[in-house]
């Protein structure tokens, strides 16, 4: 099973249409799957947050796209 934002990031493109609506589950999906013994590094397994690494990666992908 698994747990997606994609219905709700589409829904909100559609409602938003002057608004560019940026999938971060898209980019992090790419990244982890590349990822060996990666438990906890991007998000807490217990509760899904964001860690320390996560906003690093994410800092990093979007300072060139800005």
């Amino acid at each position: 099973m698994e747990i997606t934002t994609i219905p709700l990031t589409n829904f909100i493109e559609k409602s938003l249409i002057d608004i560019k609506i940026i999938n971060l589950e898209n980019i992090f999906k790419e990244k982890i799957l590349d990822c060996n013994n990666c438990e906890n590094l991007y998000y807490l397994s217990d509760d899904g947050h964001w860690t320390k690494e996560s906003h690093r990666f994410l800092a990093d992908y979007f300072k060139n796209k800005i």
